[in-house]
């Protein structure tokens, strides 16, 4: 089982996105925490299972569905950990 790490950055990219949330949808704050929690620490089992955001990368992108538009957490398998890079919103460009 791999040990998952939230880099600072996906932390900070988690907050924000909270934060717009919770001016926008008050009542959805608690679901997205629980679905973005829920979604990183799947990645301790088969964290292998999402594609590589392009050919050559070593940088994986898992969908997190929420939303209209979804999130999306970017991260990479290093031997038995997980490090979450990013979490970006759907509409947001990829940072990869």
């Amino acid at each position: 089982m791999s040990q998952v790490v939230w880099l600072e950055q996906a932390i900070n990219d988690i907050q924000r996105h909270t934060e717009a949330l919770q001016q926008s949808a008050p009542d959805t704050v608690s679901e997205f925490a629980d679905a973005i929690v829920n979604a990183g620490n799947s990645f301790a089992t088969f964290p292998k299972r999402y594609p590589f955001v392009r050919q050559n990368s070593v940088i994986r992108r898992m969908p997190v569905p929420f939303g209209k538009y979804g999130y999306c957490l970017y991260y990479v398998v290093s031997d038995d950990d997980v490090l979450i890079l990013q979490g970006m919103h759907g509409r947001e460009p990829s940072p990869y």
